[in-house]
């Protein structure tokens, strides 16, 4: 079992009781007070569901969420670098870089679920609504689409902080940031770059396009439209790692076999 490996476990107990982690939760709670009481505010006469979908299809919210996301995952990476040397005596590159992405899943994932819980307890403390389970135009009801927006949203985070950890040791962090960045900041721009349209299907193929409310015909144009996105971005990812395995084979790096 992934929670049984005594050096993950150690390196969470490290994490958490570290100043930046402690940042983190901090910038969290700010974003929840943002979301909870700015953008949905009290008295404001919306349902309870209605409220939660509203917050996390703010494009402002979930920019900040990408941000506190990000900042995460680098120093979830700093921190492993520093007990790489010490794990590579014990094992592989390839083994390190599958527990460095297990750390980075799991604390990224914990980050996500801290920022969903309290936003739910500010509206259950701040919100009088009624429970808002409306049908939206997509034929679906909030409660169903907050759920597939949820999990849609945290995938499409994994995936890119994934294609981060692949490059980050080729690449500046701060190259990573600005990366980042253009596309967090191009979320409440609103722009559907490359968006393709066929068979009353459309496929946005930017990805700010995925955090935020886009006008498709059903959810399942949306639905089919989110799994085809997710497919080519894991081609995408299996060839960044094809290049940099051909790369730097040179320097024995096995890191991503």
């Amino acid at each position: 079992m992934i929670l049984n490996d005594k050096f993950i476990v150690q390196c969470f107990k490290h994490i958490s009781s570290m100043q930046n982690f402690k940042l983190i939760l901090l910038l969290i709670i700010i974003n929840s007070l943002y979301g909870g009481l700015i953008i949905v505010r009290p008295g404001l006469n919306i349902g309870y569901f209605e409220a939660l979908f509203y917050i996390y299809t703010n494009p402002y919210f979930i920019m900040i969420l990408l941000f506190i996301i990000l900042l995460n995952t680098l120093y979830v990476k700093e921190f492993f670098s520093k007990k790489f040397e010490y794990l590579l005596r014990l094992e592989s590159k390839h083994k390190a870089f599958k527990k460095l992405n297990v750390m980075v899943f799991l604390y990224n994932l914990i980050i996500y679920l801290i920022q969903l819980l309290i936003v739910c307890i500010i509206l259950n403390i701040f919100y009088s609504g009624n429970i808002g389970i409306i049908n939206l135009k997509l034929g679906v009801n909030t409660l169903t689409y907050m759920i597939f927006f949820l999990i849609r949203t945290f995938w499409i985070i994994y995936l890119i902080n994934y294609i981060n950890l692949l490059i980050l040791p080729y690449l500046s962090k701060y190259i990573i940031l600005v990366v980042n960045s253009l596309i967090y900041i191009c979320i409440p721009m609103g722009l559907d770059i490359f968006v393709f349209d066929s068979n009353n299907i459309q496929i946005p193929i930017y990805v700010a396009t995925y955090f935020r409310l886009y006008p498709y015909d059903s959810f399942l144009s949306e639905l089919a439209s989110s799994i085809i996105f997710i497919l080519v971005v894991n081609i995408f990812i299996y060839f960044i790692k094809k290049i940099i395995k051909v790369k730097f084979r040179s320097k024995n790096n096995e890191v991503y076999n």
